[in-house]
């Protein structure tokens, strides 16, 4: 963790070069700020834009959750390998889903953790990763 000289925040991640000598690392804020202000960009509008940033990189951060990394894809491909008969338990974010019980045959899994699915009712909708649920039929 590092602090910010600019305000003393404590900050991780990447930080930005302050455009009063070039060299100095601060934290992302204060480089957005000296960044807007350079723009002439007033300090209470500054203040909107770094809201609307915090808030969109709390939802990306968020999506990163949401969606496995290469060893989880690996576990489900592990898992749900092509052939792999599967019956859908449920499916909730799709506005016409399979209906559950609905048997399928898994053709792979892609890089979000979805399962690609050929559904025995002649439909192609993908299990949704951590969202919808499915079980193995042996």
């Amino acid at each position: 963790m590092k602090t910010c000289p600019i305000c003393g925040k404590k900050y991780t991640g990447y930080p930005a070069v302050s455009r009063t000598d070039n060299k100095t690392e601060i934290c992302p804020d204060c480089g957005y700020r000296q960044a807007l202000t350079a723009a002439g960009i007033k300090p209470e509008v500054q203040e909107a834009i770094l809201a609307q940033i915090h808030q969109s990189e709390h939802h990306i951060q968020t999506l990163r959750e949401r969606f496995p990394d290469e060893d989880e894809i690996s576990e489900l491909e592990k898992k749900y390998p092509p052939g792999t008969r599967i019956r859908l338990i449920k499916m909730v974010d799709d506005i016409n889903p399979v209906p559950a019980g609905t048997l399928g045959t898994v053709d792979g899994v892609d890089s979000t953790g979805s399962l690609l699915v050929t559904w025995d009712n002649g439909r192609s909708l993908n299990v949704l990763y951590g969202i919808d649920e499915v079980e193995i039929v042996k």
